[in-house]
């Protein structure tokens, strides 16, 4: 099956699924709205069942769409939680950190001082 074809058939379960072609690797990944749920693919080709033949460029076997099709049944679960679509929801700065959280200023052994005597990141940690 085609990325295409998936979507299509994962628009069925919910329309706010949509499958996205990763430029940089061979995977391609489920979304929700515009949040990424840990769900990849194969971007050129996915298979009905399973095939261990199948690997992606670190050598992990493809998913099948029978396997997407599971997993995105159980993200649709998940989602049924206010608890979990606030997680995942959750915004994060460039760092991965919660905007606005306690965490804005980093450890004295993350920073050195530049050649102005200014705070940067520290390349050695």
């Amino acid at each position: 099956m085609t990325i295409q074809e998936v979507e299509t058939e994962l628009k069925k379960l919910n329309p706010d699924l949509s499958v996205r072609a990763n430029d940089k690797s061979d995977l391609a990944g489920v979304y929700w709205k515009e949040v990424y749920t840990s769900i990849a693919m194969p971007k050129e080709d996915v298979p009905v069942e399973r095939n261990d033949a199948l690997v992606d460029q670190y050598g992990y076997p493809h998913r099948s769409y029978k396997q997407v099709v599971e997993r995105v049944n159980a993200f649709l679960e998940d989602i049924k939680l206010p608890e979990y679509v606030a997680y995942i929801t959750e915004e994060f700065d460039d760092e991965e950190r919660p905007v606005g959280s306690s965490e804005d200023v980093a450890p004295a052994e993350m920073l050195v001082a530049d050649i102005d005597g200014d705070a940067v990141d520290n390349p050695s940690v």
